[in-house]
C-alpha cells in the first residue's frame, strides 16, 4: 500500500515537472534567453524554477516594458 502511494506521488511530480519545464523551455527558447534555457534544463526543482521564470516573465517583463515606453514619451 505504501509503495503504491509513493509511486503515485512520484508519477504525479514527474508529470508536474515535465509540464512546467516544457512551458518554460518553450518560452525561453522563443525569446532567445539562453541563460534561462540552460538553467531550466540543468536544475531539477520539481517545477519551482520553471514556474518562477513564467511568473517573472508574466508580471515583471510587461510592467517593465510599459514603464520604459512611458519614460521614452
Amino acid at each position: 500500500m505504501l509503495e503504491q502511494i509513493v509511486r503515485d506521488y512520484f508519477v504525479f511530480f514527474m508529470f508536474w515537472e515535465l509540464i512546467w519545464k516544457a512551458m518554460a523551455l518553450w518560452k525561453s527558447a522563443r525569446r532567445n534567453e539562453l541563460v534561462w534555457f540552460i538553467c531550466i534544463i540543468a536544475i531539477n526543482s520539481v517545477g519551482i524554477l520553471p514556474i518562477t521564470y513564467l511568473l517573472y516573465d508574466k508580471f515583471f517583463r510587461e510592467k517593465f516594458a510599459k514603464l520604459i515606453q512611458k519614460i521614452r514619451k
